[in-house]
């Protein structure tokens, strides 16, 4: 099939079957492309599809959290939107093309709200630290997005993520969060998960929030 077009000057430009015709500069360049375009299976390629994959999908899902979008935004880390800071800080801390512990939902701060958490039958039992909460805070929430990584068959999604959002009522330590049902099925399919929690809170009127290091889970 042949599609060619005329400019003003009466040369002839366009495409023959796989070739591409253009004038520049006087000159005619042409140019061949592939009859069809194919996915590279090589170990680099997959290698590179997974590590975009992962900042990218987990940079999507944080941003998609308004609360925390807007924490993001209002950093001066690099990047015109919060979606661009939250993958630019992140895509520096996977391990090999997998996400880590050291990923972050939230820009780190020198308190992790959490002591532990635990994981048992689809659910997550969060123990919060002594002193998180202050006289001048209120309006806690528990954000966590849990991540499943290291599928044991190609079958399966490369990553897996689901976000829970818990309110938190002052002095309550003992927290347990229900995962959603199809995810927590879908434990058995990873060799790891990571739970990424952050509390957020008003303290003097001004929004503000506690996050560090993240709970990493074997699941073989």
């Amino acid at each position: 099939m042949a599609i060619l077009k005329s400019s003003v000057h009466g040369k002839i430009s366009g495409k023959i079957g796989n070739n591409v015709y253009r004038i520049v500069k006087n000159r005619v360049i042409i140019a061949t492309t592939p009859a069809a375009y194919t996915t590279s299976y090589s170990p680099n390629a997959v290698k590179s599809r997974n590590i975009l994959t992962s900042y990218s999908k987990f940079s999507s899902q944080v941003n998609k959290i308004l609360s925390l979008s807007a924490i993001w935004d209002n950093t001066d880390l690099s990047g015109d939107s919060p979606y661009k800071k939250i993958l630019n800080f992140n895509k520096n801390f996977l391990k090999n093309e997998f996400l880590s512990p050291l990923n972050s939902i939230a820009p780190r701060t020198l308190t992790n709200p959490v002591k532990s958490i635990t994981f048992s039958s689809g659910k997550l039992a969060t123990t919060l630290e002594d002193n998180v909460f202050s006289p001048d805070s209120s309006d806690f929430t528990l954000h966590t997005v849990v991540a499943l990584i290291k599928p044991k068959s190609k079958k399966v999604p490369f990553l897996l993520l689901t976000t829970s959002f818990e309110p938190v009522p002052v002095n309550t330590f003992n927290l347990v969060i229900s995962l959603d049902k199809k995810f927590a099925r879908q434990t058995s399919d990873y060799a790891q998960m990571i739970a990424y929690p952050c509390l957020t809170f008003t303290r003097d009127g001004i929004d503000a929030w506690l996050c560090d290091l993240a709970f990493p889970f074997d699941l073989s």
